[in-house]
């Protein structure tokens, strides 16, 4: 149902922001969301990479089995923004 519903709200041509039930929004994430930097994004989601990015020289040892790197980090749909585009749309 959460997909369908997405995928409709999308085809009206509305930018979806869905955040799970255990998020705690601080602030109005519209700024963040809206900054030149993000906007050229189909798809925003956040993920569940929690350690410390350290220079490549460095050893690294996750006790929670994370890969090193930002593209190794596993995706978390806790928040999840899709932009009503044709590639945003694909995407779901």
């Amino acid at each position: 149902v959460k997909v369908a519903v997405l995928h409709h709200m999308l085809l009206l041509g509305y930018d979806v922001l869905l955040s799970d039930v255990d998020v705690v929004w601080l602030r109005d994430p519209a700024l963040y969301l809206a900054a030149p930097a993000l906007l050229g994004a189909d798809v925003l989601v956040s993920s569940d990479c929690i350690f410390d990015f350290m220079r490549e020289d460095q050893v690294f040892e996750d006790p929670y089995g994370q890969l090193r790197g930002v593209l190794m980090a596993e995706f978390n749909t806790g928040v999840l923004l899709v932009r009503a585009t044709t590639p945003g749309r694909a995407f779901v």
